[in-house]
């Protein structure tokens, strides 16, 4: 298996913490997968996808200047934070559901406001463990073979 050069790098505080991060987002997902398929009076049986989407544009300064957040349910757009980050978007029953049981929760503002600091450093913090690649200037070598 092959990974990123710095991953043997880092402190086993840092795969403990990605560990715990990946653990929250399964838990998570296990739980609004649940909640959707409840609304459609699905099984729990089968096979259904739930997708999560987040991305980040960050300016020089570490400032974020937009971003994006959707939840994807079945292949289909349900929930979205709009690139103005003040408005989130529903599409379909159960996302409209989740979308008011969220807000009148506050998690939708918890959820934008963690979005929101650790996109931008985890982003940063990943172009910062990777900029001996991305700044490289050497031209790539690269040799094909084809085979039939």
């Amino acid at each position: 298996m092959q990974h990123a050069p710095w991953g043997d790098k880092q402190e086993p505080e840092y795969w403990k913490q990605e560990t715990r991060d990946i653990l929250r987002l399964t838990d998570f997902s296990k739980d609004t997968l649940k909640k959707m398929l409840h609304i459609y009076n699905q099984s729990e049986t089968g096979n259904h996808t739930i997708q999560i989407l987040m991305a980040c544009d960050v300016l020089p300064g570490g400032n974020l200047s937009n971003g994006q957040f959707e939840l994807i349910f079945n292949g289909c757009n349900y929930f979205m934070l709009e690139e103005d980050l003040s408005t989130w978007t529903a599409v379909g029953k159960a996302a409209e559901i989740l979308r008011q049981e969220w807000e009148e929760s506050g998690f939708a503002k918890y959820l934008k406001t963690a979005w929101q600091i650790n996109c931008v450093q985890m982003l940063l913090s990943h172009l910062e463990y990777g900029k001996e690649i991305l700044l490289r200037t050497d031209t790539l070598k690269i040799h094909v073979i084809h085979k039939v």
